[in-house]
């Protein structure tokens, strides 16, 4: 697309279909969520950062939530990676460590309506980790527009709480600095 930035065009062919994640990326109002066991409903902001380094068919993840309140007072911190399948099958895989101790895996396509639906493969937690543990994560990322983001996680608990969010994110753009997406190779 002649229309896109210099640096999409840039891309390793095979992650070129996540080139809309591309960038950053923040809640535009307080995200509400249902509580994780017996914490109940919360309120947060978030930053997203998707980009791409030089590893073909991965791009690189990161995510920051903190506290609305005056205190902007850390809640958790992501990173993680996506990778697509080199075969052109729309499949992709998602994995994403949790500062407070979860590890999740999880699979699902891309389709062409710039929607990635990933559901659980695997998530594991250390050993002390507080109850109630995780046990499953499913997530929707889509595509509203070139500025627009919407999210959709529900993740099940040993406890059998459910925990859901739906967020919707605006692109950050930063005067004078550059989204890290590139293909060097």
């Amino acid at each position: 697309d002649d229309n896109l930035p210099n640096f999409v065009r840039k891309v390793h062919p095979t992650v070129a279909p996540l080139s809309w994640l591309a960038g950053k990326w923040v809640t535009e109002r307080v995200a509400p969520a249902s509580g994780r066991g017996e914490s109940g409903p919360y309120q947060f902001h978030e930053r997203m950062e998707f980009w791409c380094s030089n590893t073909p068919w991965v791009m690189d993840y990161r995510s920051e939530t903190w506290s609305p309140d005056e205190t902007s007072y850390p809640l958790n911190e992501m990173c993680g990676y996506i990778k697509i399948d080199p075969t052109d099958s729309g499949k992709v895989t998602f994995v994403c460590c949790h500062s407070f101790g979860l590890v999740e895996i999880s699979e699902g396509v891309l389709n062409e309506q710039k929607e990635l639906n990933l559901g659980p493969r695997a998530v594991a937690s250390g050993s002390f980790i507080t109850s109630p543990k995780v046990q499953a994560v499913r997530k929707t990322i889509r595509h509203i527009d070139h500025q627009n983001l919407e999210v959709d996680i529900h993740m099940e608990t040993e406890s059998g709480s459910p925990m859901s969010m739906s967020t919707h994110y605006k692109k950050i753009n930063i005067p004078g600095k550059r989204d890290f997406w590139f293909y060097n190779k």
